[in-house]
């Protein structure tokens, strides 16, 4: 078993190019496709269609490529952590992220941060203005999407995944959606830039009828209005958490949900090893978030958690 070619794969995955890849494992691109070729050929599956100018994973390639990206997780974890005990992490870590994760999961991963970590400290800068890392001196960031700049480096939160959510006060005097078509009856708050909204249950996926008459460039403005019963809109799950714990949110369709792509990562200007504050920043989060996403356990409850004591 080569370990190593997995965790080429994973990466693959992860990047969406094997360009992509060969920038984040600083190695050549040859080199990975090499690899993942390899790989294919030792478990006689093909585990990735390839074009000029796409890639796609089989559907063998994404079963393959959840478990094994558990184990390269625990890997990275396991060599953070010896980063961390043998360059104990102390003084400022400047951190930023957009206003969604910096209103929700960063308050608590930087409080679990700083209990581990008693010599430290922590500056958050929540905007969603995209921020100069080098120089606004920022060491962190938590960003949703593709890596853009070579100049640094990536490394996976969580993927981002919608949901439709409404306040019960809409459904009561509206009713339930039952299937994405009923949309067309309903009030719809839609996100600016996500347009059409598209739909997956499985691999069966369909345009929603919906017509926006309230719009925002915000999931929070979103949210707000969700709550005070304007209509039915997608939201991410974290952000859905605490209204959704409290009552003032329900799910809608909820077997019928957006993936966003690229997910979030958190982003740090490129050299060979990060800073033991870095790296133990992002072990924190990590762990926090496995915990959280354990089979039982979304990362809607996770965020709805009180703060690590």
């Amino acid at each position: 078993m080569d370990l190593d070619a997995i965790a080429v794969y994973v990466k693959v995955v992860e990047a969406r190019s094997f360009s992509g890849a060969a920038r984040l494992l600083n190695m050549p691109k040859t080199t990975v496709s090499a690899k993942v070729a390899a790989l294919e050929k030792r478990l006689g599956v093909t585990l990735l269609h390839r074009t000029t100018r796409s890639l796609h994973v089989t559907d063998a390639g994404e079963r393959y490529y959840r478990h094994c990206a558990k184990a390269v997780q625990e890997i990275e974890l396991g060599e953070a952590a010896l980063v961390s005990a043998r360059d104990q992490p102390g003084g400022l870590l400047r951190v930023t992220a957009p206003v969604d994760i910096g209103h929700t999961l960063l308050p608590r991963i930087t409080r679990a941060y700083l209990e581990a970590y008693p010599g430290t400290s922590v500056e958050m800068v929540v905007t969603n203005r995209m921020v100069d890392l080098v120089a606004e001196g920022i060491d962190l960031a938590v960003r949703v999407g593709v890596l853009k700049d070579s100049s640094m480096v990536a490394r996976r939160f969580f993927d981002l995944s919608l949901q439709l959510w409404a306040a019960p006060s809409y459904l009561e005097t509206a009713g339930t959606p039952r299937h994405p078509k009923d949309l067309a009856r309903h009030r719809y708050v839609g996100y600016t830039s996500m347009q059409p909204v598209v739909l997956a249950r499985g691999k069966v996926e369909l345009e929603a009828p919906v017509r926006a008459r309230a719009m925002a460039d915000d999931f929070e403005a979103i949210k707000a209005m969700l709550v005070l019963g304007e209509g039915i809109g997608l939201l991410p799950d974290f952000l859905a958490a605490e209204a959704a714990a409290s009552g003032a949110l329900a799910p809608v369709l909820a077997a019928w949900k957006r993936k966003a792509s690229g997910g979030f990562s958190f982003l740090y200007p490129g050299r060979k090893y990060a800073s033991p504050n870095t790296q133990a920043y992002i072990a924190t989060a990590l762990a926090l978030v496995k915990e959280g996403m354990a089979p039982d356990v979304t990362i809607r409850e996770f965020a709805s958690r009180p703060p690590v004591a």
